[in-house]
């Protein structure tokens, strides 16, 4: 495991299992034993992909404000939906 990563990752885990009432709060070995029983391993991170569409960081806002009215987080504006489907596009794989 790089423990460059491991504090970003861990903080990550937090700000989801401190909201989700899953924990109270985590320290490294809490968190460790947590995965590991639930059979989670770290990986290193070999590659990373990004966009290189212009429009991407405006694309990503709306499909987030789509997925927050899906959750019921916010109340759809009037020209909104009101409901969400997510499908996802499988390409071919690479072999």
């Amino acid at each position: 495991m790089d423990h460059v990563v491991y504090p970003l990752a861990r903080d990550r885990y937090v700000a989801f299992l401190v909201p989700e009432r899953v924990v109270d709060d985590i320290i490294h070995e809490g968190l460790r034993i947590l995965l590991r029983e639930e059979g989670v391993s770290f990986q290193r991170m070999k590659t990373w992909k990004t966009s290189r569409d212009r429009d991407y960081a405006a694309k990503k806002a709306r499909v987030e404000q789509l997925y927050a009215i899906a959750e019921g987080e916010v109340i759809p504006e009037d020209g909104e939906p009101e409901a969400v489907f997510c499908l996802d596009e499988f390409g071919p794989p690479n072999l």
